[in-house]
């Protein structure tokens, strides 16, 4: 059984076969398919800090315009 096994394990043209089953290519995993808990955790973390930071910079640009700009209090005679 082994000398049986052995040379259709390593042939190329068995496993292309097998590869280009569609219920095969369906079993396949990447991650990029199915997020595992870390990666969706990850990207909730990313996701938050990336809102964060944007929220802030906003703010920032907010304040500077009211710093550098002219008042309308200050223009009225």
């Amino acid at each position: 059984m082994q000398r049986l096994v052995v040379p259709l394990a390593s042939c190329k043209a068995v496993w292309d076969a097998i590869l280009r089953k569609v219920s095969v290519r369906e079993f396949q995993w990447t991650p990029y398919a199915e997020p595992n808990l870390k990666t969706r955790i990850l990207q909730l973390i990313l996701d938050t800090a990336k809102a964060k930071v944007r929220k802030l910079i906003e703010e920032f640009l907010s304040l500077g315009n009211e710093l550098f700009q002219p008042s309308k209090l200050l223009e009225s005679p």
